[in-house]
């Protein structure tokens, strides 16, 4: 029975726990990352596998805004981007985009075997299993399949007081000049640009890619300098509703990514109105096709340039 002791800052099992697998911990105190990456993966595993389905199982991935990471961590969001970006780049994380209206869905990558091998000593980490698996001491914190836990506290009420960052000095970019912070800013910014358009475009499936390239993020880092994000996002929208209705639009031709952000962005912008441009014929406009319709995930965006 929960006896409320978290609300005086004291642990006690009795007010809820998380399970997490003995090999998992084993790996992440052992990973070469640092505290506030570190920090990421406790929040994850508070978001995921402290709460369970209506059928008591536990939730492996959630959906996670920066925001809320930046609050739970007492970490700037620009910081957080990064730590976030990092942490997916070393497999050790996965992220998948939650739909067009923005955000990202976040779990563990349970297969410790393809986290980056710069990040974790495999040998290290199997001498230290098989040190723990012969000892005299008996582990009984393993969870049974039927174990569940009842929480009532939403997400947002979580306290955080053990985020390990915390304990830490702050990283070389915090101890940056203003100027360098604020451009490093503005790469992040910029990076979290290039992914919502590379994850809006692969929705549309007329080219689909696998990575987002340098050559990808030249081409968007040079058409945010005179478009914004909305701008861009719905040539692309228009594009694929083109593409998708050959029987009503003469234009046929596929671009990859990087090739119709070059020559065809210009063409598919709003202000020229491409749904009229490319008609077959006398065909006419669908009022209700909302396809035609760019759904930000976020009200206004200003170009990056303003920043």
């Amino acid at each position: 029975m929960p006896k409320g002791d978290k609300y005086k800052l004291k642990a006690d099992p009795d007010d809820g726990t998380t399970p997490i697998a003995n090999l998992l911990l084993e790996a992440v105190a052992m990973a070469k990352i640092s505290g506030l990456q570190k920090g990421a993966i406790l929040y994850l595993w508070r978001r995921t596998y402290g709460w369970t389905d209506v059928n008591g199982k536990r939730k492996k991935e959630d959906k996670i805004a920066l925001s809320e990471w930046s609050k739970a961590l007492d970490s700037p969001s620009p910081r957080l981007s990064r730590c976030l970006s990092e942490l997916v780049d070393k497999h050790i994380i996965k992220r998948r985009s939650a739909d067009n209206w923005g955000g990202y869905y976040y779990s563990l990558n349970t297969e410790i075997s393809k986290w980056n091998s710069n990040s974790i000593n495999f040998a290290k980490l199997k001498e230290a299993i098989g040190i723990i698996n012969n000892a005299t001491v008996t582990e009984n914190a393993t969870v049974t399949e039927n174990a569940t836990v009842t929480e009532n506290a939403t997400p947002n009420e979580i306290d955080n007081s053990c985020v390990l960052d915390k304990m830490l000095p702050k990283t070389a970019d915090d101890l940056l000049p203003k100027t360098q912070q604020r451009t490093l800013y503005k790469e992040n910014i910029y990076k979290e640009i290039y992914n919502r358009l590379y994850d809006l475009w692969n929705s549309k499936g007329i080219v689909v890619h696998t990575k987002l390239t340098e050559d990808m993020e030249k081409q968007f880092k040079k058409a945010l300098k005179d478009n914004t994000e909305i701008e861009i996002s719905q040539a692309i929208v228009n594009y694929a509703v083109v593409m998708s209705n050959p029987d009503k639009y003469y234009f046929h031709h596929k671009w990859a990514l990087e090739e119709f952000i070059a020559r065809g962005l210009k063409q598919f912008k709003d202000n020229v109105t491409p749904l009229t441009n490319f008609l077959s014929n006398k065909q006419t406009i669908d009022k209700n096709d909302n396809q035609s319709v760019y759904k930000a995930p976020i009200a206004q965006y200003k170009s990056v340039s303003e920043e």
